[in-house]
């Protein structure tokens, strides 16, 4: 997936980013919620995804010390399917490691089997479980995806 570029997020996108929003979540993010993220939240490192000049994803990773916490992925429905995930997800690493975060975290609804499914595949781990996490009640994974094994025990000696 050579083709794809990655553009840091301006409220231009959001157009754009919130009807993939609107479609990929139960619960989407509002758009003064990503104006935050691309206008003020100095902790967000927000991206667009665009293939032929169209944006079809997109992610944010905040930084906070040295993790990343992944805080939103999505595709555009009609862009899902072809390993864009995937794809997604290997720049969020490079990204991390260009940050020297040692340690990526995020939530996904227990429901969202697909990406579970591409969490795991990836080389996410389930670390736990909040529970009632979103507004409906249902419960979140907690997964992480270590950048370097064993660092986190370096920093706690």
């Amino acid at each position: 997936m050579n083709d794809l570029t990655y553009t840091p997020m301006t409220v231009d996108d959001l157009p754009d980013v919130l009807k993939i929003e609107r479609d990929s979540f139960v619960n989407p993010w509002s758009r003064p919620m990503f104006e935050r993220d691309v206008l003020h939240n100095k902790l967000a490192h927000i991206f667009t995804v665009r293939r032929g000049g169209l944006v079809i994803g997109y992610f944010s990773l905040w930084k906070i010390v040295d993790e990343g916490h992944l805080v939103t992925l999505a595709v555009d429905r009609s862009s899902r399917g072809h390993g864009l995930g995937e794809s997604i997800l290997r720049e969020v690493v490079r990204l991390a490691e260009s940050l020297n975060i040692i340690r990526i975290t995020l939530e996904v609804r227990e429901t969202n089997v697909d990406a579970i499914r591409l969490y795991l595949r990836f080389g996410f781990i389930k670390a736990g479980v909040r529970l009632k996490y979103y507004e409906d009640g249902t419960h979140a994974w907690i997964m992480d995806y270590l950048l370097r094994p064993g660092a986190e025990a370096e920093a706690s000696a």
